[in-house]
């Protein structure tokens, strides 16, 4: 077991989806394996003006796939975009230890045969009311953490022990909170 609370990727709970560009930005200090940023942080290759639709659930991710392809297709970008599922664990990482919390009912359709699982996150989420940065491309934590080339790391152990590290560290000011990335493909 991952801590005392017996935390295990069964406890996982889908929590919505949420389209992305997955460009590393120019000027990135990324290892040089990561070829693209998919991180569940809401402040890197979000479509523009996202909020804005209110599409989104309570814990801004929307419900289905058919919500997030709505925003995407109001967006200028010229990049290709890619959807994403979540999968959070209902704990909150912070100074103090892991504790559990209670997720909000949501109405969220359920996951597809098209998404795969491409690794894990923690991501800060202290002052606003959807999930902030994650430290792997954030604040380039991907430079010390082993990462995937999508700038996750592999395991749920290695996500509770890069939580539980973020938590402490606060590269970003906390709480932390762990997610499984999805990707749809085809």
């Amino acid at each position: 077991m991952a801590d005392a609370l017996n935390l295990d990727a069964s406890q996982l709970t889908l929590v919505g989806y949420f389209p992305k560009t997955t460009a590393i930005p120019e000027g990135y200090e990324l290892p040089a394996h990561v070829k693209e940023i998919c991180t569940v942080s809401g402040c890197i290759n979000a479509p523009e003006g996202w909020i804005d639709h209110w599409l989104h659930n309570e814990l801004a991710f929307y419900d289905s796939p058919a919500k997030a392809k709505r925003v995407v297709a109001t967006t200028t970008s010229k990049l290709p975009w890619s959807l994403f599922a979540y999968r959070m664990l209902p704990t909150r990482f912070d100074k103090d230890g892991a504790k559990p919390i209670s997720l909000p009912t949501l109405d969220v359709e359920p996951l597809h045969g098209s998404f795969v699982p491409i690794g894990f996150d923690a991501v800060s989420k202290s002052v606003s009311f959807c999930f902030e940065c994650s430290p792997l491309s954030c604040n380039y934590l991907a430079q010390k953490v082993p990462v995937n080339e999508f700038c996750l790391v592999a395991t749920f152990e290695e996500a509770v022990a890069l939580a539980k590290r973020c938590a402490s560290e606060e590269p970003e000011p906390g709480p932390y909170y762990l997610f499984e990335v999805l990707r749809a493909i085809g």
